[in-house]
């Protein structure tokens, strides 16, 4: 039999493979009134053919005509085909009986006719009214002449799908791969079961055809349908069986996918895979670990579902711990044979917690990275929705995965790759079709499926949140839809975006962090921010001490290196963020790996101590754009002309020169004419670079004190853990002071409480703040979104009644052609800085540095941590 023909009869689902028309031999029941004192059968007398149709078997000759004069009969292409091409006679047989789909009618008179496929299921015991019209074919498979005979002249009728079980039952009743091989009538057991199911799958498909035709019609062949495929599906899995029986994993792998396409529903693919199990339990009987885990991981990921794999895991996962707990209770005494015992255990189950990480300490090859950081996390802002400093930010990097997530070229800036997703996503309307990878989880151990990123997009749309992006949740993404792979889903979007892969870079959370006892149902929860469940690279181990220190522990999740594409990561196996009240200091002295977000003065100390194992890359720019937030609840700052002299009067190359520049980076750091990055493609080239204009501030001030605008000091808050800031903002208050005579009360006060301040009671009238743009698309409406404005929200500057500037963006929204969101946008940065609802400052561009063993992937100098998985420490 030819591969093509095995195939085909196995996918089952392609109606449109069938090879012939049954459009000719639509057969026709009629209801007609019977007419008075004449039965149909007295009318006229039918042909009749012989008591038996003739099914020659001859290698010449076969029983069925292929030509098709006038009346002959369709027949089913590949059985017609198969029955040419089979070598041993039973099987040529079996082919020809079925080659032309037929029904046969036992009559009352004694007599068997082969007929055209009757539409109405009639069976064994025909209960029908009135009479049926039948095409009965002659010994060539010819027509002859039709008839109609009433249903008390009928016996039954065994129909083409009855007819192909029968004749499959009576070819495997007898027993050709049980005869002695050297017997004539032997065929091999796969042959016997491949003909068996050749010819069942030609019976379903001509079924499917008839159905779609309505040469079967009525519900009543819903039940012969269903036997069908059940017969065809045990044979199927007995075919799978006879693989496992010869150790043959490559064809019975082969047919498994096939048969995985062919039967979606949960519980036959239950036993397809209890079936293919066989052949991984043979793995580990025979000492082969590791071919065993490659099955089974072949298995789950075409049947993620099925219950056979989860319970081999589970035997392999006991084996595993009783191997490392036998290797801890001897690694004090014969570290050789806890290595081993390890080795062990890692092939049976990889993904073992701390199993890994326990063989490379014995080893010595474990790798720490020590990171430096501005301030710890804080103790529940472990989580997206919670993330507020740098530090938390950077952490949620590494603990959370997402569908796409943004990655970073020096060169060529940011794109996207595929995270928890197989492959960027398909187009589908307005959906993005993603295809998740089957053995992605959680760091406590439960799969990553479809139903955690529906759940996901729920809790970033739900209100209850206040630092929800409305913007995204109402206007951009509609929904998640879930069919019924649990790793397929298709992501909604309500419009077009300029850039729509952005969209979809947010990060997943479990649906229950702890299975059972804890479900997560808002984003926000300070229970999940505190003990977060991620499905990155990295979980979180809570804060530690080192005697002197404390720091923050993130351990490699030990569940990460058994996806697709991650196998053997993360390279680094822990990382400790440090605060150091000394960074420097004890970077030099080897107590730190990495530090970020340095100053250029801690740039020029570092350079001026040559130190030979420290790399310095050059400064990098970032999204992060720095201004005074304008509280425009208080009634002064509701005047335009004072906020504009605000702007005018603050002179940002002198406090860049004096404040953030050291000797030798003069031409670091940009002063910002706008809400835009400088020199971005999103900056209106009709404004000047910079807004510093003494005469400018001078009239605005002007028209203020005309206008009666009455007010004290105004207040400007700044957080107190930045020295430059803090040198930053005397001088700003100097420079206004001098120009406009507007007083400035400075207030420092903790990054935390700034942030409550500004964000969540709207307790300040000016705030040194920033902005980080998520993407390059440079999106700037959720900041000015008066939808946004309560506690919590993003316009925490509650600018909310400028109504042009509010259709310029959402005006922008609908276009995707960049030419023509561009002009918009530059529309919408001198709306902006004719306004001034903020008042710019400047963008810092980022300094980093670490020590010449650690080898960082290029990345994006706000998320850092995005690639950490790639990232390596070797020793010098």
């Amino acid at each position: 039999m030819s591969p093509h023909l095995s195939q085909s009869c196995l996918r089952l689902t392609l109606v449109a493979t069938l090879t012939i028309s049954f459009a000719a031999c639509i057969s026709h029941i009629s209801f007609a009134g019977q007419q008075p004192g004449k039965k149909k059968e007295e009318e006229e007398d039918p042909v009749k053919p012989a008591k038996k149709v003739p099914v020659r078997v001859d290698d010449d000759q076969p029983a069925t005509d292929t030509k098709k004069p006038g009346g002959s009969a369709p027949q089913v292409g590949d059985l017609a085909a198969a029955a040419k091409d089979a070598k041993q006679l039973p099987i040529k047989k079996l082919f020809q009986q079925l080659a032309v789909p037929h029904d046969v009618v036992s009559l009352t008179a004694g007599r068997d006719d082969y007929v055209e496929p009757i539409s109405m299921y009639i069976g064994p015991k025909p209960s029908f009214k009135s009479y049926v019209k039948v095409q009965p074919f002659d010994n060539k498979w010819e027509h002859v002449r039709s008839y109609e005979i009433y249903q008390e002249r009928i016996r039954g009728v065994e129909h083409y799908e009855q007819l192909a079980q029968r004749l499959v039952d009576e070819f495997l009743a007898q027993n050709y791969d049980t005869r002695p091989n050297t017997s004539p009538s032997y065929i091999p057991r796969q042959e016997v079961l491949q003909a068996a199911v050749d010819a069942l799958a030609a019976a379903v498909r001509f079924h499917e055809s008839a159905r779609e035709r309505g040469i079967r019609e009525g519900e009543a062949w819903d039940e012969i349908e269903g036997g069908l495929r059940t017969k065809l599906f045990a044979m199927e899995i007995k075919q799978l069986q006879a693989h496992a029986d010869h150790n043959d994993w490559a064809n019975a792998y082969k047919q498994a996918k096939r048969l995985a396409e062919a039967y979606p529903r949960p519980e036959t693919q239950g036993e397809i895979a209890k079936t293919l199990i066989a052949f991984v339990e043979k793995s580990i009987k025979d000492n082969n670990a590791s071919e065993g885990q490659l099955r089974l991981r072949l298995i789950e990921d075409l049947f993620p579902s099925a219950a056979a794999p989860r319970q081999i895991n589970d035997q392999l996962k006991k084996e595993a711990q009783r191997d490392f707990d036998e290797a801890l209770r001897v690694a004090g005494t014969d570290q050789t044979a806890a290595l081993t015992l390890l080795q062990i255990a890692e092939k049976k189950w990889p993904n073992l917690p701390g199993l890994r990480d326990e063989r490379l300490k014995m080893l010595n090859q474990y790798p720490i990275l020590r990171v430096g950081v501005p301030s710890l996390p804080g103790k529940d802002s472990l989580s997206p929705a919670r993330a507020a400093s740098d530090a938390d930010r950077w952490a949620v990097e590494m603990i959370f995965d997402s569908l796409l997530k943004p990655a970073y070229d020096a060169k060529i800036g940011q794109f996207y790759e595929p995270g928890l997703a197989l492959a960027t996503p398909k187009y589908n309307g307005q959906g993005r079709l993603f295809q998740l990878a089957r053995n992605a989880y959680w760091s406590n151990g439960q799969p990553v499926t479809a139903a955690d990123i529906a759940h996901t997009i729920r809790l970033l749309q739900d209100d209850r949140w206040p630092g929800r992006n409305v913007s995204w949740g109402d206007d951009l993404v509609e929904k998640a839809e879930v069919g019924g792979d649990p790793f397929r889903v298709n992501v909604l979007l309500k419009q077009g975006f300029l850039d729509s892969q952005s969209l979809l870079t947010f990060k997943i959370l479990p649906q229950e962090p702890v299975p059972g006892q804890m479900a997560l149902t808002r984003a926000d929860d300070p229970r999940f921010g505190a003990q977060p469940v991620g499905s990155g690279p990295f979980m979180y181990e809570g804060r530690k001490s080192d005697g002197m220190r404390q720091y923050d522990l993130f351990k490699a999740n030990p569940y990460y290196s058994g996806r697709t594409r991650k196998i053997g990561l993360p390279r680094i196996r822990e990382i400790q963020f440090f605060h150091s009240d000394d960074p420097i200091t004890d970077f030099k002295d080897g107590k730190l790996d990495l530090l970020l977000d340095l100053k250029t003065r801690q740039v020029t100390t570092l350079k001026d101590a040559l130190l030979a194992k420290v790399v310095v890359p050059e400064p990098m720019p970032n999204r992060r754009v720095y201004f005074l937030a304008v509280n425009h609840r208080q009634a002064p700052l509701q005047n335009a002309d004072l906020r504009r002299a605000l702007a005018y009067a603050i002179d940002r190359q002198e406090i860049l020169t004096k404040v953030y520049r050291a000797a030798g980076f003069e031409k670091i750091h940009k002063a910002l004419n706008g809400p835009y990055p400088a020199g971005s493609w999103a900056c209106a080239s009709n404004i000047p670079p910079d807004l510093f204009d003494v005469d400018k501030a001078k009239t605005w001030k002007g028209r203020v004190d005309a206008a009666g605008v009455r007010f004290g000091a105004l207040s400007l808050k700044y957080p107190d853990n930045d020295r430059d800031v803090e040198n930053a903002m005397k001088l700003l208050k100097e420079q206004v002071q001098k120009t406009t005579n507007f007083e400035i009360e400075l207030k420092r006060m903790s990054p935390a409480d700034l942030r409550r301040d500004v964000e969540m009671t709207h307790d300040y009238e000016l705030a040194y703040y920033h902005f980080d743009y998520a993407s390059e698309a440079y999106w700037l409406w959720p900041l000015f979104d008066p939808r946004c404005t309560g506690p919590g929200g993003a316009n925490y500057m509650g600018y909310a009644q400028d109504s042009d500037l509010e259709s310029l963006f959402r005006n922008t929204m609908g276009f995707r052609d960049f030419h023509e969101v561009a002009e918009r946008t530059h529309l919408i940065h001198n709306a902006i800085v004719a306004q001034m609802p903020l008042i710019p400052l400047w963008q810092l561009d980022t300094h980093v540095a670490y020590v010449t063993g650690v080898h960082p992937e290029p990345f994006d100098p706000l998320l850092v941590f995005t690639d950490i998985e790639h990232w390596q420490i070797k020793k010098q």
